[in-house]
This record gives structure tokens, sequence and C-alpha cells, in this order.
């Protein structure tokens, strides 16, 4: 009798046991959301197109299904399937619902797995296809702890508890989850603690170029002082300034928007992962069409770059139309 009454319980909530699969999964958001609360276990959210989107179809065949994927995560997640399809329409409520859900979690791609905690915060991630189900597993239970351990810390923040090291994983998960408040706090906590070669000041340099202030006073003190405490490139700062006015030539259409990656070339011959400016300089500059220079820089990124990396940037070679 207590099974019978336990089945309807889950047919009531809308859960659904899949033929091809040991996950147990709902349509139903809301019923899974107080679940969630109820269990202290987060929701994993599959958002789909699943009779028109091929990668989604590849996704849930060849991961969600896949056997280690299942085993290591069916006892830490409740799961929801959030469907968009096309040649099959969901009644109105439903397809209502689900636009909603899209909306609220800004989701702008499919396939997209949301893991949304008990507390309602929602870690965000591109579902994808190129890694071992395995791995991907694991990688979502690390982001999951680690956003949890976030939560608890934030709850009774005590900055000057925490190492420099707790500090900075912190605000990754912070920007993991897109929690403003808190990567503000941890921001500012940072900037205290820290040197002037820390984590912390690039990453406030790079928040005030989000915001267009480039050039404003702060933020040029912010790149004099990291300019100046680096000027061998052995903490990698001068690396990071060339990039981050390489990204906001391009933004701001420059003309000359490679010019920080080239003069970085010249002034530091062969600092380590030289190969990712070229690879750069190579991709910005095949998509201006320049592809003499274009074949240049992928050529010299496959001499320097490691084996694993040398098929993709030949395949970017291959691109380049012949002259």
């Amino acid at each position: 009798m207590r099974k019978i009454f336990f089945l309807i319980f889950l047919l009531a909530c809308g859960f659904l046991q899949s033929a091809a699969s040991s996950l147990l999964w709902t349509s139903n958001f809301q019923k899974a959301q107080k679940e969630s609360i109820r269990q202290n276990k987060p929701l994993f959210v599959f958002f789909t197109g699943s009779d028109w989107c091929s990668e989604c179809l590849y996704f849930e065949n060849n991961i969600l299904k896949n056997n280690d994927f299942i085993d290591e995560l069916k006892d830490l997640f409740l799961f929801v399937y959030i469907d968009f399809p096309l040649n099959r329409p969901l009644n109105a409520k439903q397809s209502l619902i689900n636009k909603k859900l899209k909306e609220r979690f800004n989701i702008v791609g499919l396939p997209t797995i949301a893991i949304i905690l008990p507390s309602d915060n929602a870690i965000l991630m591109a579902a994808p296809s190129s890694i071992s189900p395995k791995k991907l597993a694991k990688a979502l239970i690390a982001e999951t702890d680690a956003t949890l351990a976030l939560e608890y810390t934030m709850n009774s923040f005590k900055p000057q508890d925490l190492s420099n090291e707790q500090l900075i994983s912190l605000y990754q998960a912070a920007r993991l989850i897109s929690h403003h408040n808190w990567r503000e706090q941890l921001l500012d906590a940072g900037l205290k603690k820290t040197s002037i070669s820390s984590f912390f000041l690039r990453e406030k340099y790079r928040l005030l170029l989000q915001k267009g202030e480039k050039n404003n006073m702060e933020a040029q003190k912010i790149r004099l002082a990291l300019l100046e405490s680096d000027p061998d490139n052995e903490l990698g700062h001068q690396l990071y300034m060339a990039v981050s006015d390489f990204e906001s030539n391009i933004d701001t259409k420059q003309k000359n928007a490679a010019a920080p990656l080239v003069d970085f070339l010249h002034r530091f011959r062969k600092p380590e992962g030289s190969w990712r400016v070229k690879a750069m300089l190579g991709s910005y500059f095949l998509a201006a069409k320049d592809f003499s220079r274009a074949r240049e820089y992928l050529l010299e990124a496959i001499k320097d770059a490691p084996q694993e990396k040398q098929e993709a940037l030949r395949l970017l070679v291959n691109k380049i139309p012949c002259t």
C-alpha cells in the first residue's frame, strides 16, 4: 500500500521515468522546486528543443543517457526537462510556463543546463558535447559545491577570516551565478586585502572596461600600477593589458584593433603561451579578410602550440582562401 501511495505521489508531481535512462525527470518545475526545498537538493534543469535541435538530441542521447553520467548525478539532483519543440506543440499552459522559465533564467541558446539551488541561485552553462559524460558530471558537482560554499560563507561574511585564495575562489563562484551583490562584496574585500599584483586589481580593471570607463582616472591608475609592477611580464600583467586593449578596440571598432597584441609580441619575443596571442591575431585577421597576415600568424601559432591544439589551428589555416 505504501508503494502505491508513493507512485501516486510521483505521478501527481509530474515525475516521469524514462525507459532509456534511470534518471527520474519531471516537466513540472514548480512542484520540483518545492521538492528541492523539502529535500534540500538542487535541481538539474535541461532546456532543450527535443524535435529540432540536433545538439540537444546529441546531448540527450550521448550524455544524459550515459551510465557514467547517471551514476555520478542521480542521487545528488532532481531532474527537470524544459522543452521547446516545434513539430510536437505543447499545450498552451505548459508552453507559456516554459517560455517564462526561459526568460527568468536568461536562457539564450539551446541546449542549456541550469543548476538551481534550493535558495534559487542558478548556475547556467551551455550543454557541451565535446566533454566526456563522467568529466562533465564531476564538473557540475564541483561547481555546485563551490556555489553552496559561497552561499554558506556569504550568509555570515567575514573577509578578515579568509585567505586571498579563498576570496578568489568565492569571487569566481559569484561570477558563475551572476550574483552581483556578492561579487561586489568579494571584490571590495579582495582589493583591501591583497597587493598591487593581485587578481582583484585586474578584475576591477576588467569591470571598468566592461562599463566603457577605460579612460577614467580610476582605470588609468590601475592600469599604470599593474604595468609598472610587472615590466617583464613575469606576472602576466603586460599580456593581460594587451589582450584587454585588443578586446576593447574590437568592441569600439577601432581601425587598428590588433595593435596591442602586435606590440606585445614585439616587446616580448617568447613569452610563455605566446602561441595563444598569435592564434588570436590569426583569427582576427582571418575575420578581417587580411588573409596574408592571418596565414602568417596562424602558422607561427602552430609551431609553438601544444600538439593537442595544433589540429584546430590547422583547420583555421584551411579556411584561408588560396590567393
